[in-house]
């Protein structure tokens, strides 16, 4: 009922979206709406939890609503009023239509949920996706997330929130956390670290080259500069550099 998530709008676990324009698609696989607002928000409502029926939504582009999101599932927050053409309204608002704009707006929002950290450690699967779910306010159940992480299991894996990339920010990577001396990294292995963290740069499988060049920039990596192979003893920037270097020329064709 409208009076029960109204309740959910005040409770702990929550994140309330006030009114706002919101473009939609009915989702062909499942009976959910994917909403996208003009801040760049996304969110996906199941059809069952809206007061109208798919012929009415068929018929419009998007709605003026208010959403709210309890422990990673979102629910239409009061009246939702549908529109005929969002795009127009949107123009009017001075906002791009691409998409561009939008993707751009999603990775601000990431950050503020996350209050701008970028990197992040989980024990398995069940930790990644209540972060997923719960901080980043994510769909976890998605078909899309759901193959992305299948075979995680238990084993540990990093999430990097890439700002270069705005069609794809969230990067994970498994199979690392053992070389990353990141101070929030509970999974780091010095002893491992220092005969095995050189192959990060050419195992393009593992970590992709834009995390990689996060992790050498923190300083993250200590045990790959302190590899022979990156020379340079006792000179961090030349040895940052060196990497750098070896990085280009071992992925030249995925870089």
């Amino acid at each position: 009922s409208w009076r029960k998530r109204e309740s959910l709008s005040r409770m702990e676990n929550s994140c309330e979206l006030w009114i706002d324009t919101y473009q939609y698609r009915m989702d062909a696989d499942r009976p959910t709406l994917s909403l996208t607002s003009m801040d760049g928000r996304l969110l996906v409502v199941s059809r069952d939890e809206l007061a109208m029926s798919d012929d009415q939504l068929l018929h419009h582009d998007g709605c003026v609503g208010s959403f709210v999101n309890y422990l990673g599932v979102w629910y239409a927050n009061g009246v939702m009023s549908l529109l005929e053409d969002t795009q127009k309204v949107w123009k009017q608002n001075g906002l791009s239509v691409d998409g561009e704009s939008r993707q751009k707006a999603d990775i601000d929002w990431l950050l503020r949920q996350t209050h701008g950290e970028q990197l992040f450690f989980f024990g398995g699967r069940k930790e990644l996706l209540d972060f997923m779910s719960q901080t980043l306010m994510l769909d976890a159940t998605s078909a899309e997330t759901k193959a992305e992480t299948d075979d995680i299991g238990e084993q540990p894996v990093m999430l990097f929130i890439d700002t270069a990339d705005a069609h794809n920010p969230l990067r994970l990577s498994f199979g690392i956390t053992s070389y990353v001396c990141a101070p929030s990294n509970p999974y780091y292995d010095a002893e491992k670290a220092k005969t095995e963290a050189i192959s990060l740069l050419w195992q393009d499988h593992l970590v992709s080259s834009s995390t990689l060049l996060y992790l050498l920039d923190h300083g993250y990596l200590p045990d790959l500069l302190s590899h022979r192979l990156i020379g340079s003893p006792g000179n961090p920037c030349e040895q940052t550099a060196n990497a750098r270097f070896l990085l280009r020329y071992m992925r030249k064709n995925n870089y």
